[in-house]
């Protein structure tokens, strides 16, 4: 049974090589999907109709501001929020945990899940980057996303869950070495920026 009481939540621009896979690894879970875009220019607003998702517009600033005017203007107004990019997807482990294990109704706020992150195809299990948690599904009365320019977490005000590692959420980090370069200069200067604030 697809979950009323949580949202989706995604944001896009120019994301027509990940959306699909994206928005396929989120089926079964809930009807509530929301899709951010910030003024795509290629194909994604067109794939995008071929879903049954809630698509809204609006500009861009920096990841933070994105994430919480997202979660602010929801308009399936549900309780609790799970933040996606679109680079991002759920691993078929998480996809069955959301439609069978998650209970809204637990005491608790917030839930951790690993982070396994693909570079140029592989799966990098170690040098620290496995298993690393990161807070995406959440109470939208308890959680938001932290206030900076670069390196934002979602911040949690209540009692978070850590679910174990295998059921994972899948961050194709870069699928060449142009886009990684590219990804990493604006990162320095978002990094730059918040530095000098």
């Amino acid at each position: 049974m697809k979950n009323p009481n949580l949202t989706i939540i995604i944001l896009t621009f120019n994301e027509e090589q990940n959306i699909r896979r994206c928005l396929d690894s989120v089926q079964g879970i809930t009807v509530n999907i929301l899709v951010v875009d910030s003024g795509s220019t290629d194909k994604t607003l067109d794939i995008l109709k071929e879903y049954k998702v809630q698509v809204l517009s609006h500009p861009f600033d920096n990841y933070s501001k994105q994430r919480n005017w997202a979660q602010q203007n929801n308009p399936f107004r549900t309780e609790w929020v799970f933040q996606l990019d679109a680079g991002e997807q759920l691993s078929p482990a998480l996809n069955n945990w959301l439609k069978n294990d998650f209970d809204p109704q637990a005491d608790y706020d917030g839930y951790m899940f690993c982070r396994r992150m693909i570079f140029l195809g592989k799966w990098i299990k170690h040098g620290g980057q496995y298993p690393i948690y990161h807070m995406r599904l959440y109470r939208t009365s308890k959680g938001k996303c932290e206030e900076k320019v670069y390196d934002q977490h979602f911040v949690l005000d209540g009692k978070k869950y850590v679910v174990k590692k295998g059921i994972d959420l899948i961050d194709q980090v870069a699928p060449d070495l142009r886009t990684f370069t590219m990804g990493h200069s604006r990162w320095a200067i978002m990094e730059a920026a918040e530095t000098l604030m």
